[in-house]
């Protein structure tokens, strides 16, 4: 059982590829929620940045809106912070 960002239990799916995605918060031209039958099933945002769009889909709306805390938190220059919730 895994815990999603919500904090609820749930089985962890072995097909889910997992990747590292890093985009520099000084690059993102725009953050928005989008619903694209390309994506894989979930929540999708997109990340526009200088170099082109970056994809991330959530398991539900619910998850994603953790992540957008997180890069508005990381925004603010209160990483810190984001630290701290994240290691409590």
């Amino acid at each position: 059982m895994g815990r999603n960002l919500s904090g609820k239990s749930e089985p962890m799916s072995t097909n889910v590829e997992r990747k590292t995605v890093r985009v520099n918060i000084t690059e993102i031209g725009s953050v928005t929620t989008c619903a694209d039958l390309t994506l894989p099933h979930g929540a999708g945002l997109c990340i526009d940045t200088v170099h082109g769009p970056v994809y991330l889909v959530a398991d539900s709306w619910e998850s994603l809106d953790g992540w957008l805390d997180a890069i508005r938190l990381v925004s603010k220059g209160k990483s810190d912070v984001l630290a701290g919730i994240i290691t409590a």
